[in-house]
């Protein structure tokens, strides 16, 4: 497995971080995600993925459902 700490570059965009990190788990159930919070960098979260290739085409997913 592949884990990746996911933080939102402002932290007033949280929610729609947190938003399409949801839909991708509902489209993907092999992502395990769990919060964790960072004194430097704030509240983010943990995500598994079963490859580097997985984490990329994850990323693409949630960074292109996250501009809608």
């Amino acid at each position: 497995m592949v884990f990746a700490g996911v933080y939102p570059f402002n932290q007033s965009e949280t929610k729609e971080l947190k938003a399409a990190l949801e839909r991708l788990t509902l489209n993907d159930r092999s992502v395990s995600v769990n919060m964790e919070s960072s004194l430097a960098l704030g509240q983010g979260w943990r995500l598994g993925f079963l490859g580097i290739l997985h984490m990329e085409v994850s990323t693409i997913f949630v960074f292109w459902t996250s501009e809608e």
